[in-house]
C-alpha cells in the first residue's frame, strides 16, 4: 500500500544536502523562480497472448519563491493523466485515472552562516486518493519503483513533514547531515465492491547524509539516506513496509572538449511484514547512469545512456535506456525537451518502454 516519494528525488536527497552551503550562499536577493513540465511515458508488457499498455502524461508545476536570503517558500502539484489497457486473448480491460495530484507546500529558514537549515512542510490533499477496482491496475503500477514513472501516486492524504539539515566544510569535502519526521492523517487508498478501505501509515523517519567536493576538473557526489517506518494499520491489521536504505554517488567533470555525468544509486528495501502475518522478502533495485553534454553556444545536447536492474522478493527485472535531451537558453526563459527508448524484463514479462518530455524554467 504505501507509496515511496519519486526516486530520483528520494535517492538524491543526501547529496543535495552535501551542497547546501553552496545553494545558501548563492539565494541572494529575493525573487520568484518557477518551473513547468509535460512528461509522456509508455511502457508495454507482453507474454504470451496477454498485453498490458500504460501511458501517462504528467504536468508538473513547481515555484520557489525568496521572500529573504533567508527564508524562502516553494509550492508544487501536477495534472497527470493515466490510460491502462489490459489485453488477455480476445478480452480487454480498461484502467484509467485522471485529475490533479496532491500539493506540497513547504517554507524553509536558514540560520546562521549557511550552516543549519530548518523545514516545514505539509501534503495537501488536493488529488485522488481512493483507487476504484476499475483503477487498480493503473495505480499500481505507477507506484512502482522499478518503472520510476514521474507522478507515482495521485494522492495519498494531508501529511506533514518537519526537519533540520547541517551542513559545513571539512578542508576540500562539503559536509550535509539531514533529518526529518513525517506524519501522515487515515486515508482510504482503494474502493472494491462499494466498500472503502481505512488505511492509516505509520510515521516515517528519515535520515541523511551527503558528502561532495571538487576533484581535478569536476566535481564528486556521495549521499546516503535511510528511512524506517511505524507500523502500519488497516482495520485490525497492522502490517510494516520495512526499512530502506539509498545510496548514491556521483562524478560531473570536464573532458575532451564536452562535460560528462557517471551517476548511480541503490535502494535497498529490508524485510517487512505482510497483511496476513507473513515475511515480505528484502528488494533490491541498482542503477547506473552516463551522459554527456556538447553545447553549441545557448544550445546544448546531452545524450545519455541507463541500466536499471531489480532482485529480491521472488521478482527480477532489467531496464536498458538510451535517450537525448537538449537545453536552450533564451534570455531568462531555459527550455529543455528531451526523449528516451526503454527495453528489458519485469519478471516472466517483456517490456518495453519510451519517454518524451519538454521542461521550461523562468528566473527573473
Amino acid at each position: 500500500m504505501r507509496r515511496t516519494p519519486h526516486l530520483p528525488l528520494f535517492a538524491f536527497a543526501g547529496v543535495a544536502l552535501a551542497l547546501t552551503p553552496v545553494m545558501a550562499r548563492a539565494q541572494g536577493d529575493a525573487g520568484l523562480t518557477s518551473r513547468a513540465a509535460v512528461h509522456v511515458v509508455g511502457y508495454t508488457f507482453t507474454t504470451g497472448d496477454q498485453k498490458i499498455a500504460l501511458t501517462q502524461i504528467a504536468a508538473p508545476i513547481a515555484a520557489i519563491y525568496q521572500a529573504t536570503e533567508r527564508l524562502s517558500f516553494d509550492l508544487a502539484t501536477a495534472y497527470a493523466r493515466v490510460d491502462g489497457r489490459h489485453r488477455a486473448g480476445s478480452e480487454t480491460r480498461t484502467s484509467d485515472i485522471a485529475g490533479l495530484t496532491d500539493t506540497q507546500l513547504r517554507g524553509s529558514y536558514v540560520f546562521g552562516q549557511d550552516a543549519v537549515i530548518v523545514t516545514l512542510g505539509a501534503n495537501l490533499p488536493t488529488g485522488q486518493a481512493t483507487a476504484t477496482e476499475e483503477q487498480f491496475l493503473a495505480a499500481g503500477l505507477i507506484g512502482n519503483d522499478f518503472l520510476l514513472f514521474p507522478i507515482s501516486s495521485m494522492g495519498s492524504g494531508l501529511a506533514a513533514t518537519g526537519g533540520i539539515a547541517l551542513a559545513r566544510a571539512f578542508g576540500a569535502w562539503n559536509a550535509g547531515l539531514g533529518a526529518s519526521m513525517r506524519r501522515a492523517a487515515e486515508y482510504e487508498p482503494y474502493e472494491f465492491n462499494g466498500v472503502r478501505a481505512h488505511y492509516q501509515p505509520g510515521d516515517e523517519y528519515r535520515a541523511r547524509l551527503g558528502l561532495d567536493r571538487v576533484l581535478g576538473d569536476g566535481r564528486v557526489a556521495l549521499g546516503a539516506t535511510w528511512s524506517t517506518f511505524g507500523s502500519d494499520v488497516s482495520g485490525s491489521t497492522t502490517f510494516a513496509t520495512g526499512d530502506r536504505f539509498a545510496v548514491q554517488g556521483g562524478w560531473s567533470g570536464v573532458l575532451a572538449g564536452g562535460e560528462y555525468q557517471v551517476a548511480g544509486w541503490n535502494l535497498y528495501r529490508a524485510r517487512g511484514k505482510r497483511a496476513d502475518g507473513t515475511d515480505a522478502a528484502p528488494e533490491n533495485i541498482a542503477n547506473l547512469s552516463v551522459g554527456g553534454s556538447y553545447g553549441l553556444s545557448a544550445l546544448a545536447f546531452e545524450p545519455n545512456v541507463e541500466y536499471r536492474a531489480l532482485s529480491g522478493r521472488g521478482r527480477s527485472g532489467s531496464l536498458a535506456t538510451a535517450g537525448l535531451r537538449a537545453r536552450w537558453t533564451l534570455g531568462a526563459l531555459q527550455l529543455a525537451p528531451g526523449g528516451s527508448y526503454s527495453a528489458g524484463k519485469l519478471d516472466a514479462l517483456d517490456v518495453t518502454g519510451w519517454r518524451a518530455s519538454i521542461t521550461a524554467r523562468l528566473v527573473p
